[in-house]
């Protein structure tokens, strides 16, 4: 029995020849003229051009505690909240204050230089979600920043600022940049 091995080629002339030296050996033939082998090499990878280095991720704990400790030393069950980046990209949510599962999220993209300096001020925004407890409903609607809530929120002095940094779309503005360093990163990746 006649056994051949034989890896099929992909183009149409190369078939041909492929077809035609199968069926010379079938016919018992020996003259077969060998099909060239060709070797297709890949372009060697280009280097990136530039590597962007990654920006010091800010120490969301760190802050926490220090919030805690100066606003809320009262307030030991603050401590056992986690806190932690999103892993989503966010569009329209800065943070997000978790009361069951105890967990506070920050937007991804505020982890840049430029948005650092508003991290402190948001954190303890969520920090007074959490030392508030549940939302309560008055006439059948949720208050969630009501009056006790902009009083405590008042007591930060870096609230005023960070609304106003939002106000002039300097949320929407990070957003578009994360975005846009992002994909200067995919792209000079490949």
């Amino acid at each position: 029995m006649l056994r051949c091995m034989a890896v099929v080629p992909r183009k149409s002339r190369q078939l041909h020849l492929w077809w035609s030296q199968i069926s010379s050996l079938l016919l018992g033939r020996t003259e077969v003229e060998p099909t060239p082998l060709r070797v297709h090499k890949l372009p060697p990878r280009t280097p990136a051009l530039r590597q962007v280095p990654p920006a010091p991720s800010y120490a969301l704990r760190e802050c926490w505690e220090k919030l805690r400790l100066t606003y809320f030393p009262d307030q030991p069950e603050l401590e056992l909240y986690s806190i932690r980046w999103s892993d989503r990209n966010q569009r329209s949510c800065l943070a997000s204050c978790n009361l069951e599962k105890r967990r506070i999220t920050v937007a991804k993209v505020l982890d840049h230089p430029s948005c650092h300096s508003y991290l402190e001020p948001l954190i303890y925004h969520e920090m007074c979600h959490a030392a508030l407890g549940p939302i309560k409903k008055v006439n059948g609607r949720r208050v969630i920043h009501g009056r006790k809530f902009k009083l405590l929120e008042r007591r930060h002095p870096g609230i005023a600022e960070l609304d106003r940094w939002i106000k002039l779309g300097g949320w929407f503005n990070a957003v578009k940049q994360h975005r846009r360093r992002k994909t200067r990163t995919l792209r000079l990746a490949h």
